[in-house]
């Protein structure tokens, strides 16, 4: 009789390795728990968490040197284990189908692959659900940054730190819109800052000594490209103005070729426009890859 009832069952079909491997990109090891392999998939699975809940803690902490080398590390490391896991998942499967071995049943391997679409979603989130550090990757588009960051440079920024003169800041030119721009803090709320002669003068103090093409705020040192002498207008010589309170005065470093808060249609920048201050910049063209504090 219970014979009689399995002959009567369908067959379980074998898998199929291109599903096989399919499976395991939203999350390693389903692909394998697919194929037969319960054990293999769930070790797989928990080899990809490891590094890739390492991945959500860099992305939360601040963007130091260390922080920055770790992310990389832990991102190349998610996916090598997810092609080492599409890989395997394929060749277990054609394994499978030589042997005629069943595949699972579709019950756990769509939970696996559920959960893999969560787990990826509640990480990409979870920094801003918190309230910690909100990292952003950027690409210098302009050189209104230059000579420090000139246009292709390649840059993490992170929220969380106070405004200070002389910081690199990420923020939004205009309410509501998600474009970034990216410049440098140069005076705070209450601060008076005047542009004499193409120099710039922070409550009466000169940002550069002698040597125009260096300024020092905070110690924060970097260097700018000086306003030609033969250029005037707002941009070279501005009255003095005092930051209002909840507020920023910034400058790009390239001063001849930057729109920022000396001209009157761009004004002072609220801090709830503010994004990101400070960060690490990590590839500029002609050196490659590099690890570098942004200053």
């Amino acid at each position: 009789m219970a014979t009689a009832a399995r002959a009567a069952m369908p067959p379980t079909r074998p898998p199929r390795p291109w599903l096989a491997a399919l499976l395991s990109i939203p999350m390693p090891g389903a692909g394998m728990f697919y194929a037969g392999q319960r054990r293999n998939g769930l070790r797989l699975a928990l080899a990809a968490l490891v590094p890739s809940a390492a991945v959500v803690a860099l992305r939360m902490a601040p963007p130091t040197a260390g922080a920055v080398a770790g992310l990389f590390g832990c991102a190349i490391l998610v996916v090598l284990v997810t092609v080492g896991a599409c890989v395997a998942s394929y060749i277990q499967a054609r394994r499978a189908r030589r042997n005629g071995w069943p595949r699972s049943s579709w019950l756990p391997v769509l939970a696996l692959v559920a959960a893999g679409i969560a787990a990826s979603n509640i990480g990409l989130r979870l920094p801003e659900w918190v309230g910690h550090h909100q990292s952003y990757n950027l690409r210098m588009a302009s050189g209104s940054m230059a000579p420090g960051l000139p246009v292709g440079t390649r840059l993490f920024a992170a929220s969380g730190t106070a405004p200070a003169r002389g910081s690199v800041v990420v923020f939004r030119p205009k309410p509501d819109v998600d474009e970034q721009w990216v410049k440098r803090i140069v005076a705070v709320a209450g601060d008076g800052v005047q542009m004499r002669a193409g120099r710039l003068y922070v409550n009466d103090r000169p940002a550069a000594q002698d040597d125009p093409a260096r300024e020092v705020l905070d110690g924060h040192e970097y260097p700018v490209v000086p306003m030609p002498s033969r250029m005037s207008g707002a941009s070279s010589d501005m009255p003095q103005q005092t930051v209002p309170p909840g507020h920023l005065f910034v400058l790009g470093d390239n001063r001849p070729d930057s729109l920022d808060s000396r001209f009157p249609q761009f004004g002072f920048v609220p801090l709830d426009r503010v994004d990101a201050i400070g960060g690490i910049a990590y590839w500029t063209p002609g050196e490659g890859l590099h690890l570098r504090p942004l200053q």
